[in-house]
């Protein structure tokens, strides 16, 4: 059922064979801004609660039918109602009672007859624990969307070991997210750079710095590295970006190759390169910028060559 959010009042769900004898509490309830909805038995509370969507359900124990610590069960195995939270309502004292009710997956317990003001703290702390749940819940989905969206690879790291990475990060060397959890960040660095990033990790460092990274398949690729510590609940942990410097390195060393002074051979016009491989002219220039060659004839090579071309091109012009 779709709430309204602009008259939204907190949903209580009572489920309970003999309603009439809590009349008392629903009219408290309901004087007390929440809205209340009955059910009178174990069945129809779980079809009830899948409908409504309560933002908390009391439950009574003592029931025909499937009873209430069935019902809770029950209400736990379902995707839609699990999160929902649950009080058992009943006349049981006994310890064996209770360790059932919190076993089957309840969060609180009321004694009957009931208490009005001890039973609205109690359902006001769980609405709150569980409204507070939720939006954590929201928060870190958002969080999650946001680092699948972002281009950089993101791990998480918590002690020493991987906890979680973005969808990007997967791609980048290729592993599945059941792969990297609980193993050493570490392990995915190239054998000689290992003991310098132990190092930084375990020193805390933040600025960004190069590496070079293990792929699943083997290959090595270089890398840069930034990372931040952060809290979460009350532990510390280590997100860190991870850019792809392939391109980067490429596009360095073309630059690089020619910048330099380049070989010419004086007669074929082939160019030697940093390896001593002489190479046409237009290889080389495709091989290091990625350019294409297109041959043409200048105007004093068309003069000299093609002579007659070049008088009646220049005619018409």
């Amino acid at each position: 059922m779709i709430k309204n959010k602009s008259t939204y009042k907190t949903t209580i769900l009572l489920i309970d064979d003999k309603p009439e004898n809590l009349a008392v509490l629903v009219e408290y309830l309901e004087s007390s801004d929440f809205e209340v909805v009955v059910s009178q038995s174990g069945e129809s509370g779980l079809t009830r609660a899948d409908y409504v969507r309560p933002d908390l359900i009391l439950l009574d124990v003592m029931m025909p039918g499937i009873d209430g610590f069935e019902t809770c069960r029950r209400l736990k195995k379902s995707k839609e109602t699990s999160d929902i939270p649950v009080i058992f309502m009943t006349a049981l004292t006994s310890i064996d009672d209770t360790v059932q009710g919190f076993k089957a997956g309840g969060v609180d317990y009321i004694t009957k007859p009931v208490h009005l003001r001890e039973a609205l703290a109690r359902i006001k702390t769980h609405v709150k624990i569980c409204q507070l749940q939720n939006d954590l819940r929201q928060s870190e989905e958002q969080c999650r969307n946001l680092a699948d969206a972002a281009f950089e690879g993101i791990v998480i790291i918590e002690g020493e070991l991987i906890i979680n990475a973005n969808q990007a990060l997967l791609d980048l060397f290729g592993y599945t997210i059941a792969e990297l959890l609980g193993k050493s960040p570490i392990d995915f660095v190239a054998p000689k750079d290992r003991e310098m990033v132990k190092n930084k990790v375990a020193s805390k460092v933040e600025e960004p710095y190069e590496t070079q990274c293990i792929r699943k398949d083997g290959t090595f690729f270089p890398v840069e590295v930034q990372a931040r510590m952060f809290l979460y609940n009350g532990r510390e942990r280590r997100a860190s970006a991870i850019r792809d410097l392939t391109e980067k390195k490429r596009a360095e060393e073309e630059i690089k190759a020619l910048k330099g002074i380049l070989p010419f051979c004086s007669y074929c016009k082939k160019i030697r390169d940093d390896k001593g491989y002489w190479e046409q002219i237009e290889v080389y220039v495709h091989k290091y910028s990625d350019a294409d060659i297109s041959h043409s004839v200048c105007p004093d090579c068309a003069k000299q060559y093609f002579p007659d071309e070049y008088e009646e091109f220049f005619k018409s012009e």
